[in-house]
């Protein structure tokens, strides 16, 4: 019973705080609204102008931020105005003491004297928040210490998350395809990871193993001895964060080919690698002097398997040479949209979106637009949410964004072709398809005689 209190407290401190920054007196909007959007508008306080949606989802803590980021990436489930909204949603939150950052230290390392010098916080989030150090070796480091007590608080409002979804997953069956009990838990476990300094330790570890020997980005080096699962200490680095746009631009740097290089090595990792960075926001990212790219904060690390990573490269070069009856296959063959839907329709629907964007100028080509699109084409055909792909997804809109800000002009489509032709190469040729088939097999015969 307790739990169900908490739930409903959670719930009732939601709809307060929410209809606190709403006009819910004079405008309420249900127009193209699916069913659970028109819910969620009605127990929070039905209103049109969402413009302090996202200040109110701040101000209901750490949960509440991470689940509406999330959906801002949503399109094909929210209307535009609420994405746009959502995507305001800045993790930033007052920092704890520097007092009370060194005790952290204290407990966890038994002294506090393993740095000769630790700055205030310089940057806070929800989760945690980061200060300047120096070793007693004098090398220069950035220490991220977990705020205290965090772990209850995410706990509470996850719990709330569960008993919501899963009452609405069983009360509308329109939209049990969207798996919401399932997008909690992927949220749960994004959160689970976070909430443990020394797997982001680790996951910026592998990245920088796996990115090795790519020239154009750059990942801070792990301290291993003065890493916990309260504190984690890397090397500091110099250069601009890319929040420092108008400093960017005063600068020497070639901001273009900066630009070309977020997009090509996040596009050369995700579909070779299947691996990418899971918070592509423009305060992780770093521009070193020497035009080199720094990817900090490696709280999410996105992952994909050889079947994702196969499918987000053949679509993507599918759409860059127009075959929609190749994708549309692939779909059909991935098992991705249901057998009775007829494949020319859908080949059809696809090309409705792919056909839009060719002979215009590269400014007026969104991705974000294009994935959109693509959502609502594979929703009408009953394509399922696909976990492995939600967080792709969002940070290659995030990544858009911020290209764009670099440079406007920046031809996207150009920039990863040579990536997805060379990709083809090397994993659709005769060769790498009879190597690739004599390992399913030794697998599937291992697998037969060991069970």
């Amino acid at each position: 019973m307790i739990k169900y209190f908490r739930a409903g407290y959670s719930l009732f401190k939601a709809c307060i705080l929410i209809t606190r920054y709403s006009d819910i007196t004079k405008n309420v909007y249900y127009k193209d609204l699916s069913l659970w959007i028109k819910l969620w508008i009605f127990i929070c306080g039905g209103y049109k102008q969402h413009h302090n949606l996202a200040k109110a989802l701040e101000k209901m803590g750490p949960a509440y931020i991470k689940i509406g980021q999330f959906f801002a990436t949503r399109s094909d489930i929210l209307p535009p105005h609420l994405t746009v909204e959502l995507s305001k949603l800045q993790d930033k939150v007052p920092p704890f003491p520097r007092q009370i950052a060194l005790n952290i230290v204290q407990e966890e390392f038994g002294n506090n004297e393993i740095f000769i010098k630790f700055s205030e916080p310089i940057a806070a989030a929800s989760v945690a928040q980061v200060h300047f150090a120096t070793l007693t070796d004098g090398m220069q480091v950035a220490v991220k210490i977990l705020r205290p007590n965090i772990h209850k608080k995410f706990a509470k409002d996850i719990e709330s998350f569960k008993i919501g979804t899963n009452l609405v997953h069983y009360l509308f069956k329109r939209i049990r395809r969207l798996k919401l009990p399932q997008i909690v838990n992927t949220l749960e476990e994004w959160v689970r990871d976070e909430l443990d300094l020394r797997m982001e330790a680790a996951a910026t570890s592998e990245f920088k193993e796996k990115t090795y020997g790519d020239h154009k980005i750059y990942v801070p080096q792990v301290y291993w001895d003065y890493t916990t699962n309260k504190v984690f200490t890397m090397e500091r680095i110099s250069g601009y964060p890319l929040t420092h746009i108008t400093t960017l631009r005063n600068s020497s740097l070639n901001l273009s080919h900066i630009a070309e290089h977020l997009f090509s090595s996040f596009i050369y990792h995700a579909t070779f690698d299947g691996i990418f960075h899971g918070d592509l926001h423009q305060g992780n990212i770093i521009i070193m002097p020497d035009s080199t790219i720094c990817f900090i904060d490696f709280g999410i690390l996105g992952r994909l398997d050889n079947k994702s990573a196969q499918y987000l490269a053949q679509i993507l070069y599918g759409f860059v040479k127009r075959d929609y009856y190749h994708i549309a296959k692939l779909h059909f063959q991935a098992g991705y949209v249901p057998q009775h839907h007829n494949i020319h329709r859908f080949s059809l629907a696809l090309r409705s979106i792919g056909e839009p964007i060719f002979g215009k100028s590269a400014n007026q080509i969104s991705m974000a637009r294009f994935l959109s699109d693509l959502f609502k084409v594979t929703e009408s055909f009953d394509m399922e949410t696909r976990q492995e792909l939600i967080l792709l997804q969002k940070n290659l809109v995030t990544l858009e964004g911020t290209a764009r800000t670099l440079d406007e002009n920046i031809d996207i489509w150009k920039v990863i072709t040579p990536i997805l032709e060379k990709w083809v190469k090397e994993n659709l040729s005769i060769k790498t398809k009879i190597q690739q088939t004599i390992v399913d097999l030794a697998e599937k015969f291992d697998s037969h005689f060991n069970r």
